[in-house]
């Protein structure tokens, strides 16, 4: 579904992704890990064309995408989930989820998109009223995802979404994840919790300063004990 190959890109003089190669298969969740600074955010940015992609190639559904506005990544199905949330705090939360509808055609679809993301997450109806700023940080990440959702993504990226949240809430958003997956989203997702991330993924790459130094199918990297000792803890 979507290739990178060999893709450089930087901030300035600085060099934030060092000829990486990514492959995510339509119906898969792939992880990508490392420490701050490790490039993760830089690689969705560049899909999501918010930093230029100074050489190498990006496709998704075999067109190349590299040249694409922003608005036309998200037209064709790539929606991408900031880190730190971002919602608009002076709105409503039903103001910010039809907020992810604005690239959408097909409009009489889009009550029943609402549904779905207020069955996902059920919080979210209740507060439909409520101004967003005044929701928890969880009731925020669940905004931000289920605004993402209505733009009826076909690729979803996912930056940090455990970031700052208490580990009950962490379960329930990495299940969340896990759900819409398995409704046939595929998901790119960032995320510093590595043991979680590859508990939920079927695929992994690991970054350091810019350059993927491991990848693997999620089940065997969790088991992998220098992986286990550099990224996991153990």
């Amino acid at each position: 579904m979507l290739k990178l190959r060999d893709v450089n890109a930087y901030y300035g003089y600085v060099h934030a992704l060092k000829g990486i190669s990514i492959d995510v298969e339509e119906g898969k969740i792939v992880s990508l890990l490392g420490a701050n600074g490790a490039g993760k955010t830089s690689t969705l940015k560049v899909i999501s064309r918010l930093v230029s992609v100074e050489s190498g190639i990006i496709e998704f559904q075999e067109r190349n995408i590299k040249n694409y506005s922003p608005e036309q990544i998200v037209s064709m199905g790539i929606v991408q989930v900031p880190e730190g949330r971002q919602v608009f705090p002076q709105l409503t939360v039903k103001e910010n989820l039809m907020i992810g509808t604005f690239t959408r055609k097909d409009k009489d679809n889009i009550p029943n998109t609402l549904d779905k993301v207020y069955t996902y997450f059920p919080r979210l109806k209740e507060r439909e009223k409520q101004i967003a700023g005044t929701l928890s940080g969880g009731e925020q990440q669940m905004l931000a995802i289920g605004r993402a959702l209505m733009a009826k993504p076909k690729l979803l990226l996912l930056d940090e979404p455990s970031l700052g949240l208490a580990p009950l809430i962490v379960k329930d958003i990495f299940e969340i994840i896990k759900e819409i997956n398995k409704e046939g989203t595929t998901i790119l997702l960032v995320e510093q919790n590595a043991f979680q991330a590859l508990q939920i993924s079927d695929y992994a790459y690991i970054l350091e300063t810019g350059k993927i130094v491991h990848q693997g199918r999620a089940n065997q990297l969790i088991s992998d004990q220098n992986v286990k000792k550099a990224y996991l803890g153990a």
